[in-house]
């Protein structure tokens, strides 16, 4: 004799694919707000947005843009000359050069560092790039100021 059980589902079943598993944020609930207060917000967002003000390309216009100054000299910035770079990379390389004492190992990881920001800063001056020139010029005179602190 052949007796059936009749099984309930499970509550939860289990996923198909268990190791892509789904999980669900429960539903925020939001106090309501009066009415009042939905209408003159509905009133403030009706208006149009106030254009900002761009700077003509001849510097006319004092607004400052949307997202803030975009740098702290004012707009007065110039490229850096190339007599500049130049000399900033001819310093750092003597400052290199002029040091006598003898390198601890991290420290001739830190020359050859200096020594590759040298060659990269007067291959961008070649190629006229003079603002990656002078960034990378800087970072050799930084790691030269570091070193000569020791």
């Amino acid at each position: 004799m052949t007796v059936a059980l009749a099984t309930a589902p499970p509550e939860n079943p289990e996923p198909v694919h268990p190791h892509k598993a789904t999980h669900r944020k429960p539903a925020a609930t939001k106090p309501s707000a009066p009415a009042d207060v939905i209408a003159q917000t509905a009133d403030k967002t009706a208006q149009p947005a106030q254009p900002a003000q761009t700077q003509a390309a001849n510097g006319a216009g004092s607004e400052v843009s949307a997202i803030g100054q975009l740098s702290s000299s004012g707009g007065a910035t110039t490229p850096p000359g190339r007599q500049d770079v130049e000399r900033l990379i001819n310093n750092t390389e003597n400052g290199l050069i002029n040091i006598k004492r003898t390198l601890n190992s991290d420290e001739q990881v830190t020359s050859t560092q200096i020594k590759t920001f040298l060659v990269k800063a007067k291959e961008a001056l070649a190629d006229n790039d003079l603002d990656g020139a002078q960034t990378l010029a800087n970072k050799a005179k930084v790691l030269l100021e570091e070193l000569t602190k020791k």
